[in-house]
């Protein structure tokens, strides 16, 4: 029986991008692989690209969040969008997120060498990210 593909999920780097009371963004990059060869190749695949923003519910997108996160900056849109329940250690309740996100896997993006993340973000997906920042901290009245 052939062993599921996931299982080559090899190595993933995440990036903290702002982080405050309101709202986190990260960048992730990983790596997939078809085989557990590959798997065992450090440079054996294209690295993927991720920009996630965790919305928080103080913050007023959370709540409004069906009307104006489509609104935000995001490449090719929103590919991702989930309710999570985040769990910090010495915590006895888990915070509640709104997590969206996008990807760098679109048709135009096919014809795009990435940078690996082994020589530091991609300039592309560090401008979204930072975009992305700022307009979520605008909505943010103190």
């Amino acid at each position: 029986m052939e062993e599921p593909f996931s299982k080559y999920l090899t190595t993933q780097i995440e990036f903290l991008i702002e982080s405050n009371q309101h709202f986190r963004v990260i960048i992730t990059a990983h790596r997939m692989c078809d085989t557990k060869i590959e798997a065992l190749i450090a440079f054996s695949k294209t690295w993927r690209w991720n920009v996630y923003a965790y919305i928080f519910p103080n913050h007023p997108l959370f709540e409004e969040k069906k009307s104006k996160i489509h609104d935000l900056h995001f490449s090719g849109g929103i590919t991702l969008e989930e309710v999570r329940k985040i769990f910090v250690k010495g915590r006895a309740e888990p915070f509640i997120a709104l997590k969206i996100g996008s990807d760098y896997q679109h048709v135009w993006d096919l014809d795009i060498q990435y940078t690996t993340p082994l020589k530091g973000i991609d300039f592309r997906v560090l401008a979204d990210a930072k975009i992305l920042a700022d307009d979520l901290r605008s909505y943010i009245k103190e």
